[in-house]
């Protein structure tokens, strides 16, 4: 039982980054929900949706490579010759 949860849990993680990936839910839905959450006492379901939020505002495992090999060319001064 307890894995169906975590299976379940992580389909619902995945959807919701997706979604906000998408514009589908703002990210601003997700705070308002962690804070829900919060108020009414459920503070593991306040932290949940505070650590979804945090992970919709980071890039992708690719996005952040590409921009960490981006930062690390150097333009060259050449190639087409003055005319």
């Amino acid at each position: 039982m307890d894995e169906e949860i975590n299976l379940s849990e992580r389909m619902l993680r995945a959807i919701i980054v997706q979604m906000e990936k998408a514009g589908i839910i703002p990210a601003d839905l997700i705070a308002d929900a962690s804070a829900y959450a919060s108020d009414k006492g459920d503070d593991e379901a306040a932290h949940a949706l505070g650590c979804i939020f945090l992970e919709t505002q980071a890039p992708s495992q690719s996005e952040w490579m590409a921009e960490q090999r981006r930062s690390q060319m150097r333009s060259i001064d050449g190639g087409k010759a003055d005319e």
